[in-house]
């Protein structure tokens, strides 16, 4: 808040200057004479200001004090998170797919706590949105069913997967559409996620859905109809347990983290 303290001490002083301004011209228009009245009124003014700068030191104290319980408190909680994550997923086949415009922080940190899951990793897919269909081309729903496929299918040994299909699929959704995204393009890109779950659940893979907790799109509503348990703050480390607990099988539904559209803060914690 620096930057706003000053900002406002610049405008007292401002008027400041400009009150005794107004104050020394009328006195001198008077025979240039200060008298005792303007004298006070000078006096008081510079009070006001000395006062106006002790309470934003105040403030600037009480706001560093709240920043450095925050910082504790996150620290804290991290690490409670990292203690209910540890070994959650050992042995555990789990692909993490993106979609088009899932965050990319969200989608690194998501890597970390399934790796300190002991999950093992068989893919990380990034989709690009679905194509329109032309002429004789695949529909959006058909290019993502593809995709989904793709995702559970028996992968070649490579350095860090696996080789074999996985168990989980981890779906980091979501995210912030650019400007050119209009309601057709975001329409059909549902549609088409849509029917890449539905390939999953027909063949028994477990889904959690995610996103970030400043995400401008969100798919919560999606999961929710589609019957696929869900985090909306897979950004923090709080969403980042939910979301290795959900993967456990600690629920098969519900919507968990701090959006509106959540049923509770967090899912069950197994005994």
């Amino acid at each position: 808040m620096p930057d706003l303290r000053y900002h406002v001490v610049s405008l007292i002083s401002v008027f400041l200057a400009l009150a005794i301004g107004v104050l020394l011209g009328i006195a001198m228009a008077d025979n240039g004479l200060l008298d005792e009245q303007l004298r006070a009124q000078v006096s008081d003014i510079r009070a006001d200001l000395e006062g106006q700068r002790a309470r934003l030191d105040e403030k600037d104290e009480r706001i560093a004090e709240l920043e450095q319980r925050a910082a504790g408190d996150d620290a804290m909680l991290a690490g409670v998170s990292e203690a209910v994550i540890s070994g959650r997923l050992e042995g555990t086949s789990v692909a993490l797919v993106l979609g088009p415009y899932a965050d990319e922080g969200t989608a690194e940190a998501l890597q970390d706590a399934l790796a300190l899951s002991g999950a093992t990793l068989t893919s990380v897919t990034e989709l690009e949105p679905p194509a329109p269909a032309t002429g004789g081309t695949s529909t959006p729903e058909e290019q993502y069913a593809e995709e989904a496929a793709d995702v559970i299918g028996p992968y070649p040994v490579t350095e860090g997967l696996a080789s074999a299909g996985p168990e989980i699929v981890v779906f980091l959704g979501g995210g912030n559409p650019p400007p050119e995204a209009d309601e057709e393009t975001l329409n059909a890109l549902a549609s088409a996620e849509a029917s890449m779950f539905r390939v999953w659940q027909g063949a028994n893979v477990r889904i959690v859905g995610a996103e970030a907790s400043g995400d401008g799109r969100s798919q919560v509503p999606q999961y929710n109809d589609l019957g696929v348990p869900s985090v909306d703050n897979a950004d923090r480390p709080a969403g980042r347990a939910a979301l290795v607990l959900l993967a456990a099988g600690a629920a098969a539904d519900g919507a968990y983290g701090t959006k509106e559209t959540a049923s509770d803060p967090f899912p069950p914690v197994p005994g």
